[in-house]
């Protein structure tokens, strides 16, 4: 029988494709671990790659195995650290894959702390002290408390970041004091106001808002002088009144009378209830930086939480019911976001979403207040 040239060639196609064999390289796994240790340790985590492929994000002291690893020679990459973070070893590896059992590779980095910023940094209360952190939660640095200070409560910037104004318990006394970042400069203000609580400095940096004891539940709202001089009374009567906090204009003070949010004229005139009459508890109402929103410490679920609703009124937003509640809200400087203190300190979206973990919980980190 003739062959013709095309069937020869497909003839001759077909027996070389008979002897050729597709040789499938042994396959294995490349387990990769990222452990870090000492101060300000990164929360983000880290991105690995090995050789080209597709990065991996792996968290902080976590791990992540790549499987189907052809057998030989790789590259594992490590980047994304934060710049406190350092390693002895290089981050860029060349290892090896055998057999069936995953080959380790292990990522030791050190990190050590990170320095406080010149400005927008947040105070906030840890058992009893004062305490300063960049608002991302690193650079936690106490400030000691005086010789004879029990503790101390509700911290409050200055406009100009650099000194704080806080509740001082010491002799049994509650009285408003103030000290510089640095933790010099201590003074005592008003005298010796015996129950005086929830200090708030006004924007202009000239005034401060607190709230006066007078025994039992009689609590009322005043004004003093940034030196604790010329203190005058804003609200009066049985009602208790507490967490005076100022409008960004400071035109305007917003506080908790009872079991509600009012908001009067910084006069102490015109006071009007803000919050619905809804019987919830509402307090520690505090101002966003455009002044369209208050947050403030609520009721919902049978919880503790904070809100936000528009000044002026309208439906209130849960931020935490997602996170297991929280109190003393703070905003950040653009508006964005509420910080809140509870069991750790927290940030989150104004729609209640994008929840960051700032401390640890361990201890106690509670009433944060953000500087401009």
């Amino acid at each position: 029988m003739r062959v013709t040239r095309p069937a020869l060639a497909l003839a001759l196609f077909l027996g070389g494709c008979r002897s050729t064999e597709i040789v499938v390289p042994p396959l294995g796994g490349l387990r990769v671990e990222v452990a870090m240790s000492g101060t300000d340790v990164d929360r983000d985590g880290v991105v690995v790659a090995v050789d080209s492929g597709v990065a991996v994000a792996i968290p902080t002291n976590g791990d992540y195995e790549f499987s189907g690893v052809a057998e030989g020679s790789h590259v594992v990459r490590l980047t994304g650290q934060s710049a406190n973070c350092v390693s002895a070893e290089p981050l860029t590896r060349t290892v090896s894959v055998r057999g069936e059992v995953a080959t380790l590779v292990t990522f030791m980095l050190i990190c050590t702390r990170v320095p406080l910023a010149a400005s927008g940094l947040v105070a906030f209360v840890r058992q009893g002290h004062l305490w300063l952190m960049n608002p991302e939660g690193t650079g936690a640095t106490e400030i000691p408390n005086q010789a004879g200070e029990d503790f101390r409560l509700s911290p409050s910037w200055t406009p100009d970041g650099q000194h704080i104004v806080f509740v001082s318990y010491s002799g049994g006394m509650a009285r408003i004091a103030t000290v510089d970042r640095a933790g010099g400069n201590f003074a005592y203000l008003g005298g010796n106001c015996p129950y005086c609580f929830d200090p708030a400095v006004s924007p202009d940096g000239r005034r401060i808002a607190y709230a006066l004891g007078l025994g039992g539940n009689d609590e009322d709202i005043w004004v003093m002088d940034i030196d604790g001089t010329n203190a005058w009374q804003l609200t009066s009567g049985p009602e208790w009144d507490g967490y005076p906090a100022w409008s960004p204009d400071g035109t305007k003070i917003a506080f908790a009378r009872d079991e509600a949010i009012y908001v009067m004229n910084a006069d102490g005139t015109g006071v009007t209830r803000a919050s619905p009459l809804s019987g919830v508890s509402d307090r520690n109402p505090v101002w966003s930086p455009d002044a369209t929103t208050l947050a403030f410490e609520c009721v919902a679920s049978g919880g503790g939480h904070v809100c936000t609703m528009p000044f002026g009124g309208g439906p209130r937003t849960v931020l935490t019911l997602d996170w297991g509640g929280g109190g003393s809200p703070t905003w950040s400087p653009d508006g964005t976001r509420v910080m809140f203190g509870g069991a750790a300190l927290g940030s989150v979206r104004l729609d209640g979403t994008g929840i960051q973990w700032l401390t640890s919980g361990t201890p106690l980190d509670t009433e944060p207040a953000w500087s401009r």
